[in-house]
């Protein structure tokens, strides 16, 4: 989900994860929160690699949030677990170049 990221960027990037058959009400708190969060994305993708594993892949992003798990208490009370992974492209930099401080 994408949306207006305010003064600083023209948008921000939102990954939810729901059970099946829900959807995402942003303005619903409570378990329905974003597990990343992020703004300046180059190259996102989001890539399965398995049932309980969500990859997130990017060359170039600024991260605001970021959980490595997701549970619910729909889906098995808690009890199935999907662990999320940040994946960038480069092992060197991820942030924008704009935004990378040298020493």
């Amino acid at each position: 989900m994408s949306g207006d990221g305010g003064a600083t960027t023209a948008t921000e990037y939102y990954v939810y994860l729901v059970p099946a058959g829900h959807q995402v009400n942003p303005r619903n708190e409570g378990e329905n929160h974003a597990c990343f969060t992020g703004d300046h994305l180059k190259s996102l993708k989001l890539e399965w690699r398995g049932s309980r594993l969500l990859e997130i892949h990017y060359e170039e992003a600024r991260i605001h949030h970021f959980q490595n798990i997701w549970e619910n208490r729909e889906v098995s009370n808690f009890q199935y677990v999907v662990e999320l992974r940040l994946a960038p492209s480069s092992a060197d930099v991820g942030l924008p170049l704009k935004d990378q401080v040298w020493q």
